[in-house]
């Protein structure tokens, strides 16, 4: 299987303006989602990890498909896989950041494409996903990143945004 690489997720990115969001309910629709990330308790990091935001619900690379469309009624998706390159093991946690409000997704998951692709056998549970209903988060304009959190679990590395648009 081919992985792709975005070269965004791996350049050093410093996100200006990564302050700590609520971690307070999110209830736009009929449906609540609990903002449940630990990353605004930990440090942001400069230093890039490795990770790729593979899917936004069916579309791939949703990263250079701009916007990704998402109808409210639909369970909101993602996927991909996320590392700690500088200690050569899989990520300690993933979190999806929608508008600034951190949830976890699950991790863990095997992915031995990317163990295999880079060589590093330790990559093999690399990968993660996330589910939320759509209308949790409203109609509109969103942004959608990865906090990936380094393997000593006190910093994170954020990547650049996705615009998503649920209607």
């Amino acid at each position: 299987m081919k992985i792709t690489l975005c070269l965004c997720f791996v350049s050093l990115v410093f996100l200006a303006g990564c302050g700590t969001p609520s971690t307070g309910p999110v209830s736009q629709g009929q449906n609540t989602i609990q903002a449940d990330g630990i990353t605004p308790k930990l440090s942001p990091s400069t230093t890039p990890t490795l990770s790729n935001l593979e899917k936004i619900n069916s579309i791939v690379e949703p990263s250079i498909h701009q916007p990704v469309v998402i109808s409210a009624a639909e369970e909101l998706t993602a996927s991909g896989w996320a590392v700690d390159q500088s200690a050569q093991s899989e990520a300690s946690g993933v979190e999806i950041v929608i508008d600034g409000k951190a949830y976890r997704a699950k991790t863990g998951i095997e992915r031995m494409d990317v163990a295999n692709y880079l060589k590093v056998p330790a990559y093999s549970r690399a990968g993660f996903s996330f589910s939320a209903p759509a209308d949790a988060f409203g109609r509109g304009k969103h942004q959608l990143s990865l906090r990936v959190i380094a393997k000593d679990g006190k910093s994170y590395f954020e990547t650049p945004a996705v615009a998503i648009n649920v209607e």
